[in-house]
């Protein structure tokens, strides 16, 4: 795909979802839920916006050390997003006090899953890959 038509694809849809956000929020006031899509929005704002200024000065994003580095945060972010989900297994009669409905603690453990997908991408790149 060439690389305008690739960035005009980026920018509707990152326009779109910056959209569909503030309408969610808006329409259904501050609850847990929007917070837990506001920040789910933002985490992948911070993980577009730089892959979008990369397109648009014609520079390859998707090298191997980015795949690389990817592929590592996903597998320690996949790891601990199970014992994320086997705490909040673990604590439900705690979770169902503060969150009574089934749908805000599925919301909870998406956005920490992002969460620590994002974390585990900024150690990673800090760290560095060791071969």
């Amino acid at each position: 795909m060439e690389p305008k038509k690739r960035m005009i694809i980026m920018l509707s849809l990152v326009f779109s979802v910056i959209a569909g956000t503030v309408l969610f929020t808006v329409l259904s006031g501050f609850s847990w839920d929007a917070l837990i899509v506001v920040i789910i929005v933002l985490l992948f704002l911070v993980y577009s916006i730089p892959r979008f200024i990369l397109n648009r000065n014609d520079v390859v994003s998707d090298d191997e050390y980015s795949k690389k580095i990817m592929r590592i945060a996903a597998g320690r972010s996949y790891i601990v997003s199970l014992y994320t989900w086997l705490a909040m297994m673990w604590f439900s009669k705690i979770l169902d006090d503060v969150f009574p409905e089934t749908t805000t603690k599925i919301g909870l453990g998406i956005g920490i899953m992002a969460i620590v997908f994002l974390i585990n991408i900024i150690i990673v790149r800090i760290t560095g890959v060791k071969e």
